[in-house]
């Protein structure tokens, strides 16, 4: 079946593993090269080695913490200049590890809204406007 990935850009946030790293092997698999970043370059690299190897599309990684949106938004920035085209953002950072109730601080919820929530605002904002070039 034909999904019209084929050479489309594919961003996928928290993509070094897990999660992240299934959806981003989906959208290669389908001919998609993908824009991988987490906050561990290691496990980026090793990722994107595998994509590369196995469906032979590009993937691009970069290792910072999503918290930063401005690097989130010099992310989608060199995508952009790299590919030419963002078609798929998949803001898929999660964090931090769950804790009690009781146990979670403030600073623990200050970062859970931070990477769950703000991350995916500054994706789809730094995202939009270049897919809307696009079409």
């Amino acid at each position: 079946m034909e999904t019209g990935l084929k050479g489309r850009t594919a961003v996928v946030a928290g993509s070094s593993q897990g999660l992240g790293f299934a959806v981003a092997t989906a959208l290669a698999a389908e001919g998609a090269n993908v824009a991988l970043c987490s906050r561990n370059q290691t496990a980026l690299s090793r990722a994107s080695e595998q994509i590369e190897a196995r469906f032979g599309v590009t993937a691009y990684t970069e290792a910072f913490d999503v918290r930063d949106s401005s690097a989130i938004e010099g992310f989608i920035r060199t995508v952009h200049d790299r590919f030419r085209r963002v078609d798929i953002c998949v803001p898929n950072a999660g964090g931090p590890p769950a804790k009690d109730f009781l146990e979670t601080t403030d600073a623990d919820w200050n970062d859970a809204f931070a990477v769950n929530l703000r991350s995916t605002v500054v994706f789809a904002r730094a995202s939009i406007p270049y897919m809307q070039q696009q079409h």
